[in-house]
């Protein structure tokens, strides 16, 4: 027996909210705009939302935790070609915009997770989709604390879809090249965190935009221009490089540079993988004047800007403290065969 939600005093309608779950919000909220309206800012907030954005499919993964594994809820949207439009017909409202739709039932994201709530639409436009799931996630939660957008293919995709609050965005597809991280970073200069995850072709050069993205982390492999271009001229606080390749002289230049040239002045962390094969890292402290870890004082997770497992991938006892020529200011620098670390102590840790 269906119950009039609308028709509910306030604090009811509240202590039913209470007990919903995002996934049962988010599919009472499509009922109408008065449903919608009615449900705004009075559910809590969840800590993380990422888009998944592939070709003909949209994913909204809703998580109560920074943790990536920790994931509550994920709604998808699936574009379909007619002859796979069957089943019984809804018209939801999303973000302003009625939408006809059929339920799909057992189906999995692309991370192999039951979905909570999967439909199927024909659009030819997944833009608008795009645009109008957006929108009303943004009226269900406006305080969002982060939102994530990962991008799993560029074909057709303009940059523009991508809603101004997203601060961290992952590029997960191959054959990435300059003109079209620039276009995205353009049209986005408040982005706050950027993820190459793909093969990316060709170099950066000291103008790029990426420069100056505060995080970036980027899969190098079989690219050493690139890993040379971003050692050189990243200007922002952490840089992770994955599966990069002969870089020794690149990573010992640059620790050079922030000890005795004070260049690097907004760097925090610098972590590079090596690709199996590659050439070990040899003693990058060698003629440093570094001196034996202070155990006494493990690297704080705002230090590393990462997660703390990071933590179990050294040998900590092996690490060495610099101090930079003239601010006095300390950093800690781990080196094994392949792997790199380096992060500038927080001040009130020195």
């Amino acid at each position: 027996m269906p119950l009039p939600f609308l028709k509910f005093p306030c604090v009811v309608r509240r202590k039913i909210l209470s007990n919903l779950n995002y996934c049962d919000i988010f599919r009472l909220s499509m009922c109408s705009a008065r449903t919608l309206k009615s449900i705004e800012n009075r559910t809590r907030t969840p800590k993380k939302v990422i888009y998944v954005c592939r070709d003909n499919q949209l994913e909204v993964e809703i998580y109560d935790k920074h943790d990536c594994e920790n994931v509550h809820s994920i709604i998808s949207m699936h574009r379909v070609e007619p002859s796979l439009f069957y089943g019984e017909e809804i018209k939801i409202n999303i973000g302003g915009k009625s939408i006809q739709c059929r339920e799909w039932s057992d189906i999995l994201s692309w991370r192999l997770r039951k979905m909570s709530y999967s439909l199927k639409y024909i659009n030819p436009r997944q833009g608008k989709v795009l645009q109008a799931l957006q929108a009303h996630i943004n009226s269900l939660w406006p305080n969002l604390p982060l939102i994530k957008f990962e991008i799993d293919f560029y074909r057709g995709f303009c940059p523009s879809l991508i809603d101004s609050k997203v601060k961290d965005i992952r590029f997960a597809f191959s054959n990435m090249n300059k003109s079209m991280l620039e276009s995205i970073l353009t049209s986005h200069s408040n982005l706050e965190r950027v993820s190459i995850a793909g093969q990316f072709n060709g170099t950066l050069g000291a103008d790029s935009k990426l420069m100056r993205v505060p995080s970036v982390r980027c899969n190098v492999v079989n690219n050493s221009s690139l890993t040379e271009d971003l050692l050189e001229h990243f200007k922002g606080n952490r840089l992770t490089l994955s599966l990069a390749s002969n870089c020794q002289k690149a990573v010992s230049q640059l620790i050079k540079d922030w000890m005795f040239d004070a260049k690097y002045p907004n760097l925090k962390t610098l972590i590079v993988h090596l690709k199996i094969g590659a050439h070990p890292f040899k003693n990058i402290t060698k003629n440093l004047n570094g001196v034996k870890w202070d155990k006494y004082r493990w690297p704080t997770e705002e230090e590393l800007g990462t997660n703390h497992d990071i933590l179990g991938l050294f040998d900590w006892e092996k690490s060495y403290d610099i101090r930079q020529k003239d601010t006095g200011k300390m950093a800690t620098v781990n080196c094994k065969h392949d792997a790199v670390i380096f992060f500038v102590r927080d001040c009130q840790n020195q």
